[in-house]
């Protein structure tokens, strides 16, 4: 199976923060120093530092409970380590505290599938759709779903989309490549595949 394109955080939650942290409420503030533990867990993430970031981000949620970035952003730690229950619940409660959050359901939808569970991946892959209708990861990601139920026209079309949204997209075109040749259109697939190497020219060495 085509890896998945990644999980979506909020701009936000997107600092390379790492530094000292306030003692809880020592700033007078608490939803600052909630921002501040937010900023160090996506720190802490991105270098794979799950359990220090998943704990930044619970002592975010402790401080501000509302911030459904937190739980995005935990869920999406939990996911990273295959914790897929707990993320999915930590998606829910962003998507209940922000329903028109698409990048939560995008994000789920991703739990979900890498659980197994391709019905409800695509159930939230369209949701993120239609809150975000220019969201090419989503199409993209529902486009390997529907290819892994067999659904390969529905496959194609998704990943076309994605492609006209995002011209560089090396994942839906090999996505789109493996959907054309189960349809028998061999030139297209080799088109696509062709395509792919281009953008991405270590693909040719697989």
């Amino acid at each position: 199976m085509e890896e998945l394109s990644s999980f979506w955080r909020a701009p936000n939650g997107q600092s390379g923060y790492a530094g000292a942290m306030p003692a809880a409420g020592a700033s007078g503030d608490s939803s600052g120093d909630a921002a501040a533990y937010l900023e160090r867990g996506n720190a802490y993430s991105r270098k794979g530092e799950y359990d220090l970031a998943i704990a930044d981000f619970s002592q975010a949620i402790a401080l501000n409970p509302s911030d459904a970035v937190a739980f995005n952003d935990r869920g999406i730690t939990h996911a990273l380590k295959g914790e897929y229950e707990l993320a999915i619940a930590d998606f829910g409660q962003a998507i209940a505290l922000n329903l028109s959050d698409a990048a939560a359901y995008y994000n789920r939808g991703i739990a979900y599938f890498q659980e197994g569970n391709d019905d409800l991946a695509i159930e939230d892959y369209t949701r993120a759709i239609n809150r975000n209708h220019d969201f090419a990861f989503a199409y993209g990601n529902r486009g390997n779903a529907y290819a892994s139920k067999g659904e390969y026209a529905l496959a194609v079309a998704d990943f076309s989309r994605a492609i006209a949204l995002e011209p560089g997209f090396t994942f839906a075109y090999r996505g789109r490549s493996r959907a054309y040749r189960e349809l028998g259109n061999v030139a297209q697939a080799d088109a696509d595949e062709e395509r792919a190497a281009e953008l991405n020219p270590e693909l040719g060495n697989r």
